[in-house]
């Protein structure tokens, strides 16, 4: 009896450390506009607030479409681990798209995309945020965000702030790198924010982190100063 007693433990052990190795953090969108915030949380159909919440079922894949306040149409997309192409923790990456409209009324609508569990620390130690859409009566930043202690929504270190954007013929685009230097697991979030001055405002947004080595950053750096150098002799 005490022999099977410690193989039942042992057993329930061994399922919980191999356990340990492929369970994944769950990721979340937010959509506040000062007033209400709704939270989507990935392969959940119900929000926060009990409406809509995520239309698919794939892990890593969060699709929602929504209302808030005086914003009509909502719509967000966000991808990260462990959806196919994603899945490495090591190689922390982030997609965030998103419409926004509203008909009637003004304000000012915050979007954020997290994801908690990257690492332990990273095969790489630059990344780089971009994000690229179109608005025409109104304005859109860009922010995003590591936390070392691996919190979601945390904002407790920099990575990028890129805007405000405006509408300049309805396009804008913009990207920033930089350096990390994670010993642990880390959470990243990316923060929108979206305000459109009149109704029948407008605004869509792709935003993008990705990791590059440094190396092919030096690389990349060195051609351009032997492109520059080469030029300068030969004027």
């Amino acid at each position: 009896m005490k022999n099977m007693l410690k193989i039942m433990m042992l057993a329930v052990t061994l399922v919980a450390v191999m356990g340990i190795g492929t369970a994944y953090s769950i990721p979340m969108i937010s959509i506040s506009d000062g007033v209400t915030t709704i939270e989507i949380t990935d392969g959940n159909p119900i929000n926060s607030m009990g409406g809509i919440g995520d239309l698919t079922p794939l892990d890593g894949l969060i699709m929602n479409f929504t209302s808030i306040g005086v914003f009509n149409l909502v719509t967000e997309t966000g991808i990260t681990k462990p959806y196919p192409g994603y899945e490495n923790p090591l190689r922390p990456e982030m997609d965030f798209t998103g419409t926004v409209k509203n008909i009637t009324g003004s304000g000012t609508l915050t979007l954020m995309f997290t994801e908690t569990d990257f690492g332990p620390g990273s095969d790489y130690d630059y990344l780089v945020s971009s994000i690229g859409g179109a608005t025409d009566i109104g304005s859109i930043t860009y922010k995003t965000y590591l936390d070392e202690a691996n919190t979601a929504f945390a904002t407790s270190i920099l990575l990028a702030d890129l805007g405000p954007f405006t509408s300049c013929n309805g396009c804008f685009s913009g990207k920033l790198g930089s350096m990390i230097n994670p010993s642990g697991l880390f959470s990243l979030t990316t923060v929108i924010e979206i305000t459109h001055n009149d109704a029948g405002g407008d605004t869509a947004f792709g935003s993008k982190i990705v990791p590059e080595p440094t190396t092919l950053l030096l690389i990349g750096s060195g051609l351009v100063g032997v492109a520059f150098y080469s030029r300068r002799k030969k004027l």
